[in-house]
């Protein structure tokens, strides 16, 4: 629970991203295998995407139906695809590729920071 706290005060504060806090957290400290830690971080972060969602539309939030619909889409697509992925490969390589995205992903958000 204080791991909990902890992420969702950082996360509130600084915009980080709390899925991957989550997965640290469940695979480090909580030694769960690293299938069910991405889904049960997936799925809380979910739960709370909608939350914000709605809290959003409910104080008057403009919402633009194409480009949502277009993300939702999108977003479907991907977490059926890297499931299937996910399912058919070892933990090992699974390892491998999820700390190489995280690295791509790091690399871009520091390049973007100092690029524009």
């Amino acid at each position: 629970m204080v791991c909990g706290l902890g992420i969702g005060w950082v996360c509130g504060f600084t915009g980080s991203g709390g899925g991957v806090l989550m997965l640290t957290v469940f695979t480090l400290l909580l030694g769960y295998n690293l299938k069910v830690a991405v889904g049960t971080s997936t799925m809380i972060m979910t739960v709370v995407a909608l939350v914000g969602a709605v809290s959003h539309v409910a104080m008057g939030a403009v919402i633009h139906p194409l480009p949502m619909l277009a993300i939702v889409a999108c977003c479907l697509l991907a977490a059926w695809l890297s499931a299937r992925f996910a399912n058919r490969c070892e933990i090992t390589r699974l390892n491998k590729v999820i700390g190489v995205v995280l690295m791509i992903l790091g690399a871009f958000t520091i390049i973007m920071k100092y690029a524009v």
